[in-house]
C-alpha cells in the first residue's frame, strides 16, 4: 500500500506539471525530496518547474542531480539540453543531445532536436549527418531538418529538394510548407512559392508569419489585390505590426492610392516604426500628392535620426529645389555629392535623377558613378534575365516603345506625331503602358498610331517583361529610364535582343541590359562618350522628337495672363526645381537694368511662390514684378507665349519640352550650355532649329544677350521673326524626317546585332540617305 501511494503522489505531481500547475508541483516535489533526497522522479520534477520559472542555475542543478541518480535516462538530458540551449550554452547543449539519443537512438524528436541545436549553432554538415542516412521511408521531420540545414548552409536548391521529400510525406505540414516557400524564393520560384504559401494560409489562416510573406511576394509579383488581401489578413490578426503596416503602405503607393499609402505610414510610425525606409515612404507619398511642405517634413524628420542616410538626404534637397528653398546648396558638392559618390550600398541609394537636376558642378562622369550604382541595385532583385528568345519570326523589325507617360504629359506631347509617321514597309510600332489612361486625345492618338498597345500596369516587373517578350519585340525603348514612376527593373529581364534608352530621362542609366541611348554630338559630344554605359546614337539635329502639328489656341490678353500692359516680359516655364540662386540672381539683374519688366514663370507650389517673391525683394526687386502663370492645356499654354518677349534658360536643367514650346510659339530661348545631358538641351535645340546665335557661352554673355534683346526692339523682333521663319523647315519640327532617321538607326542596330557584333556608336546622319 505505501509504494502504491508513493506512485500515486508521484503521477499526481507529472499531471499537475502536465497542467502547468507548476507551484503545485514544486512544492509536491520539494516534501518529496525531504522524505527521500535520492528520489530521481522529484529532482527531475523540480528542475522542470524552476525552468518554468526562469531560475536557470537552480533548474540546471536539480537536473544533474537527478541525471547522477539515472545516467540512463534519456529525458533528463534531452531537458537539461533544452535547459542549455535556451541559455545559449549550445556546444553543452548539443553534448546532451547527443547522450541522450545514444540512449534512445530511434526517438525521433531527439534527432531532430539535436539537429535544429546543430543548424542553430550554423554547423549545418554535421546537422546533415546527424539526421542519418536518406531512405524512403524518413519521416517528414528529418527531411524538414535536411532542409533547414541545406538553406542555413546557403545552398537553396537542395533545402526546396528536402522540404519537397517532407511535404510527399506530410502534404499540409505548416513549417515545411513555409520554409519551402522562403526557398523556392531564394531560387528565384517566386511562383512556387506563392503557392506553398496560399496553401499554408488556406490550412492555416492565423499563420501571421505566411500572410505577412505572401503579401510580400504577390506585391512583388504584381498582384496588387491579393496581396493587399493577405496583408490585412496579418494585420487582422495582429494590429500592431508596424512593418506590415509599411509594407501596405508601399503596396498602395505602387497602385496610386498616395493617401491611403500615407495613413499606413503614419500609423507604422505611431506604432514605434523608425527606420528611413519608413521615412522615405512617407516623404514620398507626400511628395506624389504634391504636399510637398510635409514631404520635406518627413525626410527631415528621418534625417534627424539618420544624418548620413543619403537617400533620405537626395529626396529632401530635391523637394528643396521644388520649393526654392536654397538654403545650404551652396555646400551641395559635399553635403550630397561626394557621399552618393562613396555610396557602397547602406540603405537605399541615391536616386540618380536628382543628381541631373543638381545646383552644383557634377561631371558626366560623376551621374554615371551613381547611376551604375543604382542600377546595380535594381539587377541584384533580378535573379536572372529571360532566357535568349527563340527564332525571329520573319518580317518588319517590331519596335516597342515602354513609358508611363502616354497621357497628358510632357513625352506625350513631344511623341503624338511620330508613332504614325514610322515607315511601316520597315517597322512595326508596338506601344506598352504602365501608366494610368487619363482619357485623353493623347492617350486616344497614341494608342490609334500604333500597331498594337498593350497595359502592363497591372504586371510585376518580370510579368510586364515576359509580355513584351510575348509580343516578339526585337527592339524595346525604354522612355522613362529613372523619371518619376519609372520601372528600370522591366528592362533589366531582358525582354528585348536589343534595349534602348531614350527621351525620358537626360543621362546615362549606367545599366549593362541598355545597349544605346539616342542623342546628338550636342548633348553628348565626343568628349563625353565615355561617360555613358550605353552606346550612344548621334541622330542628325536633336535627339528630341516635336509634334508638327501642335495646335495652339487663340491667344489671352494681356490682362488674362495677369502680365501689365507695355512690359518687357522675361519668362521661363520651367519647373521650379530647375531654377536655382546663381541663375535667379542674373534673372533679378535683368529686371533691375530693364525698368517695368517682369519674369513670366511657372507657377509651382505656393511655397516655391512666397520664396521666389521673398528673394526677389531681398535683390532689391518687387515681389510683384514677378507674375505666375497656372498650368493650362498645351493648346492655351502655346497660344500665352504671344505676350512673352525672351525665353530665359536654366543652368543645369535646361528647358526641354519648355525650350521647344517656346520655339514653337515663335520665342527666343537664350541658353549657356553646361557639361551635363540635362544642361546641354537647350544648345541641342537652338542648333537643330538652326540659330546657334541663341547659345552663349558664359553667364555673363548670356545676361549681356538678354539685356540687347530687351533694349533693341528691332533686333529682338529681327530675332522673333527669324524664329518663326525657321520654325516651318528646320529639323527641330519636322516629325516626318526625324521618324526616318529613327527608323534607319532602328535599321542599323538590327544589322550589327544580325552580324553578330556589339553595339558601337552610331552616327546617323553618316547612313546612306540621311542629311546632318
Amino acid at each position: 500500500m505505501l509504494a502504491g501511494d508513493a506512485m500515486d503522489g508521484v503521477t499526481d505531481l507529472w499531471r499537475a506539471v502536465q497542467e502547468r500547475r507548476f507551484e503545485v508541483a514544486e512544492a509536491g516535489a520539494r516534501d518529496r525530496l525531504l522524505a527521500d533526497p535520492g528520489e530521481s522522479d522529484a529532482w527531475f520534477m523540480l528542475a522542470i518547474c524552476l525552468r518554468a520559472r526562469s531560475a536557470i542555475p537552480e533548474a540546471e542543478a536539480c537536473f544533474r542531480r537527478a541525471m547522477a541518480l539515472q545516467p540512463d535516462r534519456a529525458d533528463i538530458y534531452v531537458n537539461l539540453a533544452h535547459l542549455l540551449k535556451s541559455a545559449g550554452r549550445t556546444q553543452e547543449a548539443i553534448d546532451h543531445y547527443r547522450e541522450a539519443l545514444s540512449r534512445a537512438p530511434a526517438a525521433l524528436p531527439l534527432r531532430v532536436a539535436l539537429c535544429e541545436a546543430l543548424i542553430d549553432a550554423r554547423r549545418c554538415d554535421e546537422a546533415l549527418s546527424a539526421a542519418g542516412a536518406e531512405t524512403t521511408v524518413d519521416p517528414a521531420e528529418l527531411w524538414q531538418m535536411r532542409g533547414n540545414a541545406h538553406f542555413v548552409a546557403g545552398r537553396p536548391q537542395q533545402a526546396e529538394a528536402a522540404y519537397a521529400r517532407a511535404l510527399q510525406v506530410q502534404p499540409q505540414h505548416p513549417a515545411v510548407l513555409y520554409n519551402s516557400a522562403l526557398a523556392c524564393e531564394r531560387c528565384g520560384r517566386r511562383d512556387l512559392a506563392i503557392a506553398r504559401l496560399r496553401q499554408l494560409v488556406g490550412l492555416a489562416p492565423e499563420t501571421l508569419n505566411a500572410q505577412i510573406k505572401l503579401g510580400d511576394l504577390l506585391k512583388e509579383e504584381g498582384h496588387h489585390e491579393e496581396a493587399e488581401q493577405a496583408y490585412r489578413s496579418a494585420l487582422n490578426l495582429r494590429a500592431t505590426v508596424p512593418e506590415v503596416q509599411n509594407n501596405l503602405g508601399a503596396l498602395l503607393s505602387r497602385t496610386g492610392r498616395w493617401r491611403e499609402a500615407v495613413g499606413c505610414y503614419l500609423q507604422a510610425r505611431a506604432q514605434g516604426l523608425a527606420n528611413p525606409v519608413l521615412f522615405l515612404n512617407l516623404g514620398n507619398a507626400y511628395h506624389a500628392l504634391r504636399q510637398l511642405d510635409e514631404a520635406l517634413a518627413a525626410y527631415r524628420e528621418g534625417l534627424d535620426r539618420y544624418p548620413d542616410d543619403i537617400a533620405l538626404l537626395t529626396e529632401a534637397i530635391h523637394v528643396q529645389q521644388k520649393l526654392c528653398d536654397w538654403r545650404g546648396m551652396d555646400r551641395l558638392r559635399e553635403r550630397l555629392l561626394e557621399p552618393a559618390l562613396r555610396w557602397q550600398g547602406a540603405g537605399s541609394p541615391p536616386s540618380p535623377f536628382v543628381f541631373t537636376a543638381l545646383p552644383v558642378d557634377a561631371t558626366p562622369a560623376e551621374q554615371q558613378v551613381i547611376a551604375r550604382r543604382y542600377a546595380d541595385w535594381i539587377g541584384a532583385a533580378v535573379p536572372a534575365p529571360l532566357p535568349p528568345r527563340g527564332e525571329r519570326r520573319a518580317g518588319r523589325l517590331r519596335i516597342g516603345y515602354v513609358s508611363a507617360d502616354y497621357h497628358n504629359h510632357a513625352t506625350a506631347h513631344l511623341m503624338l506625331g511620330l508613332f504614325s509617321r514610322h515607315d511601316r514597309a520597315r517597322v512595326e510600332v508596338i506601344g506598352f503602358s504602365y501608366g494610368h489612361d487619363d482619357g485623353s486625345h493623347y492617350r486616344r492618338r497614341i494608342v490609334e498610331d500604333c500597331d498594337a498597345f498593350h497595359d502592363l500596369s497591372a504586371l510585376s516587373d518580370r510579368e510586364a517583361a515576359l509580355a513584351i517578350r510575348a509580343c516578339d519585340i526585337d527592339i524595346v525603348v525604354d522612355l522613362k529610364g529613372y523619371t518619376g514612376s519609372a520601372r528600370p527593373a522591366i528592362f533589366a529581364w531582358r525582354p528585348a535582343p536589343i534595349q534602348v534608352q531614350w527621351l525620358g530621362y537626360p543621362g546615362t542609366l549606367g545599366a549593362p541590359w541598355f545597349d544605346y541611348i539616342i542623342a546628338d554630338r550636342v548633348v553628348i559630344p565626343d568628349e563625353a562618350l565615355a561617360d555613358y554605359s550605353e552606346q550612344v546614337v548621334w541622330m542628325p539635329g536633336s535627339y528630341q522628337v516635336n509634334d508638327s502639328e501642335q495646335p495652339m489656341a487663340a491667344s489671352p490678353t494681356r490682362a488674362e495672363c495677369g502680365l501689365p500692359e507695355g512690359a518687357f516680359v522675361f519668362c521661363c516655364f520651367n519647373s521650379p526645381y530647375k531654377i536655382d540662386a546663381r541663375i535667379f540672381a542674373i534673372w533679378m539683374d535683368l529686371l533691375r537694368q530693364t525698368p517695368g519688366s517682369v519674369l513670366w514663370l511657372y507657377a509651382g507650389n505656393p511655397t516655391a511662390i512666397a520664396n521666389l517673391r521673398r528673394e526677389a525683394e531681398a535683390q532689391g526687386v518687387s515681389g510683384s514684378r514677378l507674375v505666375f502663370a497656372p498650368p493650362l492645356p498645351k493648346a492655351e499654354h502655346l497660344a500665352r507665349h504671344v505676350h512673352a518677349d525672351l525665353f530665359l534658360d536654366t543652368l543645369y536643367y535646361n528647358a526641354h519640352t519648355t525650350g521647344s514650346d517656346a520655339l514653337w510659339a515663335g520665342v527666343p530661348v537664350i541658353t549657356v550650355p553646361g557639361a551635363t545631358f540635362a544642361a546641354r538641351v537647350g544648345a541641342s535645340l537652338a542648333h537643330a532649329l538652326g540659330m546657334p546665335e541663341l547659345i552663349t557661352p558664359d553667364l555673363d554673355s548670356y545676361r549681356a544677350l538678354a539685356l540687347q534683346f530687351a533694349h533693341e526692339p528691332a533686333r529682338l523682333q529681327a530675332m522673333r521673326d527669324r524664329v518663326q521663319t525657321l520654325r516651318s523647315r528646320c529639323s527641330l519640327f519636322d516629325t516626318a524626317s526625324f521618324a526616318r532617321a529613327l527608323d534607319a538607326a532602328y535599321g542599323e542596330m538590327w544589322l550589327r546585332h544580325e552580324r553578330g557584333e556589339l553595339p558601337s556608336l552610331l552616327d546617323v546622319a553618316a547612313l546612306a540617305g540621311l542629311a546632318a
